[in-house]
């Protein structure tokens, strides 16, 4: 009775942790061990070796009679039998508490008690289980090897079921492997086996399978017609766990698909299963990616509620790995809300965990997050030693698809700092690895990315081209969240072209699209993108009721970035009509929201504002010094661009007080910042980029004007559009040029080089400051 409630005990254990291959072993045991060992007739040995799963061969002749074993050879069965049922359920617990390298010691012991007992069945389940083992450690090759024996075993004793099973397996390994296509073919194999067996839980978990697989080939709708099939025999196989595991898996993929509302009831009905029978760790990761999905939603305070219910769970249970992965989603919660002190904690505290456990794949991505959470913070030289070190980590393992999200990652902040042939150099990479591995769903921020840097460039039909093949794989593959960002980020195109209609038309489509999904963060981001656009057409109470939609949703949602966003543009509706106090009143409500939330770039741009402010009231002193302190935080950032925003508008000060000395200095230094933008831009990018920037320029030129100092102003003209002119005339002529052209130089190239070099300029009405004319704009034309 002992022995038999030992292997009952396992039966139970195995049960609950889903190993079928160690219940097989058990059941095997616990009939051996239960039966009398004596003298049996042929059909009584035949019935005793069919519930044993053990192939027994007829020898000629008919009848015959087993011979009778001795009682020491009894006991000394018994024995063996006894230690391979404590293995078993050593192995079980090892296995449970993820010491895989202990469980695999532990059942290769047992494996050698299986052969020297001459016991098929379970010789066949106890190399699925080492196999198993080994794919938990992430040794595939020797995970293959044991499946096939396991395979092969199977063929021999002609056990159909433990076949369809050991196919299955060999397919997930190709699985892990990222061999899809070799993945699949062992999964029909093995669907085939099942249907013909009539194993509708099998059928169904390699219908799961095979789903999971043309997902990750990014064959979409393959993937949701297995998934539907497997749905369809769910409520046939009687078995909560193996139904609680497909939904999960259908709310997983529906997830992934990005269709919110499927995929949060289907993970609600595996969240009920899981309370039902009582399992803690299934009800753990249930509720993150609950969660994750709210998440998406952009709905927090439901996030974190969901959040912190798993995080408890994960932390009663001892679930080391779920703990980490929970703190990194209440991190992504708090990065999204703006709380970045506190999205920064979780980040650390999850790294420490996968530091520990040894997940570099999973340290990798956290390290990246902190990376992001400093890149907000305006610390981007942190924010790349953190995102770098987390490339390490994921280049050591090769993990591709997470390579190429760090990777991105960091293109984004070279992108910020204004740094944009390096971010483009790293976004193509990022897209390069991700077209690789079919990451369709990653394709899109990436492609966006690349828009966004030719959209800083003003390279406006290069922007749209990537814009609009972000939206066509949105389109394809069903993705509605990424779909709305990027008509948002066409419509900004147009908005830039002027084409303000066409841009509202956009902007409109993206924010149906928004409130479809329930995406509060993209619905109020919309808003704020459609209101700027009216205030263009001067309908100003049309801009307000629309910025104030945005500021209320962001209230609802906690978004304090958003909120801290919105208020500034509020500010600018009432600065552009010349209500100067109330646009004061909003600057500073949004200055100290972005102090709040420790975002220095927010903050930078919004002292900006609050100077204008005062500059238009003329009261330059007052101007000046939040001018002053946006050039401290861009300086700090790094930001080349912003820096030389705050550098002109200093200049452009000291330019209407008739300080031009004063002026010239801060104008060439902004000059200067906007130079160091320029290396290694193509040269119709440097072209375009400069036509952004050349109202610097052309205030430079004016200050000069001032003081009579014409050449100084002519030599300025040629460091602004004609300045990529000069340098495209140098090249081709292979000729080195100064990065300050001098009149003289200019001349000596000319004359070198056989062409002939027209300067002249335009004086413009548009600037004029104590009845000096102060206009100046200009062309060069080159004969070639």
């Amino acid at each position: 009775m002992r022995s038999q409630k030992l292997a009952l005990d396992i039966v139970t254990l195995a049960g609950k942790s889903g190993i079928n291959s160690i219940c097989k072993i058990t059941v095997c045991l616990l009939l051996l061990l239960t039966l009398p060992v004596s003298v049996v007739t042929e059909s009584r040995e035949r019935a005793i070796a069919k519930r044993c799963c053990v192939g027994v061969a007829s020898p000629k002749g008919g009848a015959q009679i087993v011979q009778t074993q001795t009682e020491d050879e009894q006991r000394q069965q018994k024995l063996e039998l006894q230690e391979l049922l404590r293995l078993s359920q050593l192995g079980v617990e090892q296995y449970n508490k993820k010491l895989y390298q202990e469980a695999l010691e532990t059942f290769q012991k047992a494996l050698a008690i299986v052969r020297k007992i001459k016991q098929g069945s379970a010789e066949a389940a106890t190399l699925n289980i080492i196999g198993h083992t080994y794919l938990n450690l992430g040794q595939h090759s020797n995970a293959l090897k044991y499946l096939q024996q396991a395979l092969t075993v199977s063929k021999q004793i002609g056990e159909k079921v433990s076949e369809g099973k050991n196919l299955n397996d060999i397919g997930l390994v190709y699985d892990r492997l990222k061999q899809y296509k070799k993945a699949l073919d062992f999964y029909q194999q093995a669907l085939n086996i099942r249907k013909q067996n009539g194993d509708k839980a099998g059928e169904a978990t390699t219908l799961n399978n095979i789903s999971s697989s043309y997902y990750d080939l990014a064959q979409y709708p393959k993937a949701l017609e297995y998934m539907q099939q497997a749905l369809a025999i769910r409520k046939q196989i009687g078995d909560q766990k193996l139904e609680r595991t497909i939904l999960y898996n259908a709310g997983s993929l529906y997830d992934k698909l990005r269709q919110y509302r499927k995929a949060l009831e289907f993970y609600q009905q595996a969240l009920a299963i899981n309370r039902q029978i009582e399992d803690q760790a299934a009800e753990g990761t249930t509720l993150n990616d609950i969660g994750s999905v709210y998440m998406s939603l952009a709905q927090y305070p439901k996030v974190l509620e969901l959040y912190q219910q798993a995080l408890k769970i994960r932390q009663q249970i001892g679930d080391k790995a779920g703990e980490g992965s929970t703190l990194g989603n209440i991190g992504n919660a708090y990065f999204s809300l703006g709380e970045y002190p506190k999205a920064l904690e979780c980040y650390q505290q999850a790294r420490e965990i996968y530091k520990e456990l040894g997940e570099k794949a999973e340290e990798g991505i956290a390290l990246g997050n902190i990376g992001s959470v400093y890149q907000v913070l305006g610390e981007s030289s942190k924010a790349l030693e953190f995102l770098q070190k987390g490339l390490v980590l994921l280049e050591q393992i090769d993990e591709k698809k997470e390579k190429g999200t760090v990777i991105n990652n960091i293109g984004v902040v070279y992108r910020k700092l204004g740094e944009y042939p390096k971010a483009l150099e790293l976004l193509q990479q990022a897209l390069t690895i991700r077209q690789q591995v079919s990451d369709k769903l990653g394709e899109v921020p990436t492609l966006n990315g690349i828009g966004s840097v030719y959209y800083s460039l003003g390279q406006y039909s290069k922007a749209l081209d990537f814009y609009q093949q972000a939206l066509g794989i949105c389109k394809q593959v069903g993705d509605r969240a990424g779909e709305g960002t990027t008509l948002s980020n066409i419509a900004s195109v147009y908005d830039s072209l002027g084409q303000y209609l066409k841009a509202l038309k956009l902007y409109k489509q993206a924010l149906d699209i928004h409130r479809e999904i329930g995406n509060k963060i993209e619905e109020g981001n919309t808003l704020d993108s459609m209101a700027g656009t009216a205030n263009i057409f001067e309908l100003k109470l049309e801009a307000l009721k629309l910025f104030q939609l945005a500021l209320d949703i962001r209230k609802q949602t906690g978004d304090r970035l958003g909120e801290a966003t919105t208020l500034n543009n509020i500010g600018f509706v009432y600065n552009s009509s010349e209500e100067y106090a109330k646009a004061l009143d909003f600057f500073q409500q949004a200055r100290q929201k972005y102090r709040q939330i420790s975002n220095k770039p927010g903050e930078g741009a919004t002292l900006h504002n609050i100077g204008s402010v005062y500059d238009s009231w003329g009261q330059y002193p007052k101007a000046l010094d939040f001018y002053q302190q946006a050039l401290v935080i861009n300086k700090k950032l790094g930001s080349k661009d912003e820096e030389a925003a705050s550098l002109s508008n200093i200049g452009y000060v000291y330019l209407r007080t008739d300080k031009s000395a004063k002026a010239i200095e801060n104008l060439s230094a902004a000059v200067d910042a906007l130079e160091l933008l320029r290396p290694g831009l193509k040269d119709a990018d440097k072209i375009s980029i400069i036509d952004t920037q050349i109202n610097v320029y052309e205030v430079l030129q004016q200050a000069y004007i001032t003081q009579n100092q014409y050449e100084k102003a002519l030599e300025t003209s040629e460091r602004g559009r004609a300045r990529a002119f000069v340098e495209l005339l140098a090249e081709k002529q292979k000729t080195q040029i100064q990065l300050k052209p001098t009149i003289n130089l200019l001349k000596q190239i000319a004359k070198e080089q056989n062409v002939t070099f027209v300067e002249y300029s335009i004086i413009d009405e548009r600037f004029k400051i104590e009845g000096k004319n102060n206009g100046l704009s200009h062309n060069s034309i080159f004969g070639l």
